[in-house]
């Protein structure tokens, strides 16, 4: 799993949604990118997805609030592949094995560590919440 997309790679597929070129994504450009992906959406949950993804509410999706969205997903995403009971937590043994999946090298200790910084509720686990929390700052480019 790739868990982090390229800026370039954002910018390929933003300009490729951005139909008329005008470096914005109307809602009639998101449709069209969502029936090329084969998703059947009605209007009312077009309009929804449309405005959980323009943050600022200006009526159309900019490249950076685009990046915001991909940087969301790949977090849910690494979260999921992390959660390998799918409890909606992440234990010791889970983070400990995801990371030396990825190839670092880590010891128990130091994922224990790990966790604190993030388990605002101490039960030795993360959970949902906790990781968004603790990737906030990192949603704005």
């Amino acid at each position: 799993m790739e868990m982090q997309q390229t800026i370039e790679d954002c910018r390929a597929v933003f300009d490729e949604i951005d139909q008329d070129k005008s470096g914005f994504i109307s809602q009639r450009e998101l449709r069209g990118a969502f029936d090329k992906m084969g998703y059947d959406m009605s209007k009312s949950e077009l309009r929804g997805v449309f405005r959980d993804i323009d943050l600022d509410g200006d009526g159309k999706i900019s490249f950076e609030e685009y990046c915001e969205l991909v940087k969301y997903d790949n977090l849910v995403a690494a979260f999921e592949e992390f959660d390998a009971d799918g409890n909606g937590t992440i234990s010791k043994s889970e983070l400990l094995n995801a990371v030396t999946k990825l190839g670092i090298q880590t010891t128990e200790e130091e994922v224990a560590a790990m966790i604190a910084t993030v388990d605002a509720d101490g039960d030795g686990r993360i959970n949902y919440q906790e990781i968004m929390n603790a990737f906030r700052d990192d949603f704005k480019l």
